[in-house]
């Protein structure tokens, strides 16, 4: 398909970890024409994701929370968008909101999955069947880009920028943080030798995940080894933040709540992620943007089919190791693919919690092994 990519127009805006998985694509279309100009359109929350990327010229937000379809900002957004005269658009997450809004901008081009009935608005479907779990995420937002173009490029890595004033955020409030529970300061202890390992426990519920007691058992036995904790917690997580401070016999490093009522807090994170040695969390946002930023991860993935790693796992990553329990569901009607359960029936299955079957000595292992693959 002979497509004009002068000016590109990228749709995304679901969740904080699927836009970075999405970072690839701006390389690779800079790839077929180094001329390109790319906006993006995401959601005010993971504009940070987009912003700095040399490759993006515009992070243009909608708000589907804010205000709904067919209202006077909905309108407004459509009205904007027509005025840039994209050539093409490349809707990476079909949505009915992406889609009437690229329709009704009058771009002449929509490229979108061939997966929801609304693609009907989209001049260019491609088939993927991404419910399959066949690839990456990553890299069927890649396809996306290569099928339309017929191009052949390598697949580029996903990406962060950090900006100067996140790094200088990052810097002083680990500072900070050390000298109040540490007697010590960031430049010592950056030469002392010692690891800075973040952990983040929570998943948002999108997937199972391990119980708090063996989270708790992992940072404790990882303190006694001479490493440094960080409790990584969102905004929301406020009650699972406070829980650990109260379980741990010693206080990790973490966020105090003010630090959420700060500008550029997202931004900010992602430099607290960059300034840690390694990164152990489930399926989660926090985990694609360590992998992004170049951090090795332990990854902690649940036997659930929807959400295998094969999909969602680290993608391109400098050193990763994924860790899933051994045992998958009990009832046979349950398995799928020979291995993986079809969902998580709880107490009617006889491995329930089967997180917890994980070993927190076999993720220190695994720990070590990424931490090796770096030096």
């Amino acid at each position: 398909m002979n497509l004009n990519l002068n000016k590109a127009l990228v749709i995304r805006t679901d969740r904080l970890g699927d836009c970075i998985l999405s970072t690839p694509v701006f390389s690779a279309i800079k790839a077929v024409n180094k001329n390109a100009v790319i906006d993006v359109l995401t959601t005010p929350y993971t504009a940070p994701v987009f912003n700095g990327n040399p490759n993006v010229n515009e992070v243009i937000t909608d708000d589907p929370s804010g205000y709904g379809m067919f209202s006077s900002k909905f309108f407004e957004l459509v009205k904007n968008i027509s005025g840039r005269k994209y050539d093409v658009c490349f809707i990476l997450h079909l949505t009915a909101r992406a889609a009437l809004t690229a329709f009704l901008a009058g771009i002449p081009v929509r490229v979108s999955p061939a997966s929801k009935i609304y693609q009907f608005l989209s001049t260019c479907r491609v088939g993927q069947k991404r419910s399959l779990c066949k690839a990456n995420e990553a890299e069927y937002n890649l396809d996306l880009i290569r099928r339309p173009l017929e191009a052949g490029f390598e697949n580029p890595p996903s990406e962060l920028y950090l900006d100067k004033e996140s790094e200088s955020f990052a810097k002083n409030y680990l500072n900070e943080m050390l000298s109040r529970q540490r007697d010590t300061n960031y430049e010592s202890f950056k030469k002392s030798g010692r690891k800075l390992i973040m952990i983040h426990p929570g998943s948002g519920g999108s997937a199972l995940n391990m119980s708090r007691a063996l989270y708790a058992q992992l940072m404790e036995k990882l303190y006694c080894k001479g490493f440094e904790i960080f409790l990584s917690t969102g905004p929301s997580e406020e009650e699972l933040k406070e829980d650990f401070l109260s379980r741990l016999s010693f206080t990790p490093l973490h966020y105090k709540s003010e630090v959420f009522n700060s500008s550029g807090v997202l931004k900010n994170s992602f430099a607290v992620i960059a300034a840690a040695d390694a990164v152990i969390a489930p399926s989660t946002g926090i985990l694609h943007a360590a992998v992004a930023l170049r951090k090795p991860v332990v990854a902690l993935f649940c036997p659930i089919f929807v959400c295998t790693p094969v999909r969602w796992g680290p993608y391109k990553p400098v050193g990763a190791e994924v860790i899933m329990p051994k045992s998958v569901s009990s009832e046979k009607s349950n398995i799928v693919n020979g291995g993986s359960c079809v969902k998580c029936i709880k107490s009617a299955c006889s491995h329930y919690n089967c997180m917890d079957s994980i070993e927190s000595d076999d993720i220190i292992e695994k720990l070590q092994s990424v931490l090796n693959s770096k030096k």
